[in-house]
């Protein structure tokens, strides 16, 4: 029990120091319009969706052999590949294509 209460604040802890982050365009200076993001996620959705099933194997059930002779199936059988990984890369492609970049989100005045 104490160490997973450990490896949960070295979790936060890690996870207060990221820098929070917007897509801002240079020329304008203006933040992301929801319309830019949502286009670009929704076509990141779809062409990870797609390459996610054209580059990756069927799950179909593997088995060995045991030790006694018998047959038992593979508890670790190759999966479908996650597409989140390629979603986010496509979308932040996509963003960079429109003319935007990743900024740090400035800090309040009051701080």
């Amino acid at each position: 029990m104490m160490k997973s209460r450990s490896a949960v604040l070295v979790v936060l802890t890690a996870l207060a120091g990221c820098t929070p982050m917007r897509w801002e365009h240079p020329q304008s200076g203006l933040d992301a319009t929801e319309s830019d993001l949502t286009d670009c996620s929704r076509s990141a959705r779809q062409e990870a969706w797609r390459s996610s099933f054209m580059y990756s194997t069927w799950d179909y059930p593997s088995y060995y052999r045991g030790r006694d002779g018998r047959r038992y199936r593979d508890p670790f059988p190759m999966r479908r590949r996650d597409s989140t990984f390629d979603e986010w890369q496509l979308r932040d492609y996509c963003m960079r294509n429109k003319g935007y970049r990743l900024v740090p989100v400035p800090e309040p005045e009051g701080s």
